[in-house]
């Protein structure tokens, strides 16, 4: 059992070492301001390290789930890995969440993938929710660890997602025009603020798999 609390615990950290790695290797090849502001590198790619870390370490934590009735949650943890690499519209005509891709004059053929994948998110999304929301909501009422961490990342991603082009949101509702330099901060709080989201999540898989004892 002893054993089995430290490999918990090794996964937890492993998942902070492998986002200082990934900047690290990033900012030694590119130098400190491509590798943390520039798009597509360093913090970016950190997040996307993360989430595939969580991906793989939840088919490693609980195989019976993951292959079985829970197989949504490593599917949405793929589905955000790859988000954050912009993988829903590179290889198509335009992003698979688009409209433009399906009413367009685009090939059949990226209009098929593109809602293959439409239809599996938008399954695992409900999935997530309606069967593994419940039990979020009790461990969240009985304050446990996994469940309290899982909350404060939907909050910081709300809140990353709220800074996504904020200079441009700002015009459009409010006439209101922001430096580049202060759309370029918020643009870096948003990677930041994304980062930490995906570490939560790791840290609350890894806290979830040791309550369920999978």
């Amino acid at each position: 059992m002893q054993a089995k609390q430290h490999w918990y615990f090794l996964f937890l950290i492993g998942a902070g070492l492998l986002a200082i790695l990934t900047i690290a290797i990033d900012v030694v090849l590119f130098g400190p301001q491509g590798a943390l502001h520039l798009e597509g590198r360093g913090v970016e790619t950190a997040t996307f390290v993360v989430l595939a870390y969580g991906f793989i370490g939840f088919l490693v934590l609980a195989p019976q789930r993951a292959f079985g009735a829970s197989w949504h949650v490593p599917v949405v943890l793929f589905l955000l890995a790859a988000r954050e690499l912009d993988l829903d519209k590179r290889f198509l005509a335009d992003g698979v969440f688009r409209a433009k891709l399906y009413s367009g004059d685009h090939p059949l053929s990226h209009k098929l993938v593109g809602g293959a994948v439409l239809v599996v998110t938008i399954w695992a999304l409900w999935r997530l929710i309606r069967r593994s929301g419940p039990g979020w909501a009790r461990a969240l009422s009985g304050r446990e660890s996994w469940a309290l961490l899982t909350g404060a990342a939907l909050c910081i991603v709300v809140v990353a997602k709220s800074l996504d082009g904020a200079g441009r949101k700002l015009k459009e509702m409010f006439d209101i025009e922001i430096s580049s330099a202060l759309g370029f901060r918020l643009w870096v709080a948003e990677e930041m603020l994304e980062l930490l989201f995906a570490l939560l999540v790791v840290a609350a898989l890894a806290l979830w798999a040791r309550r369920v004892g999978v």
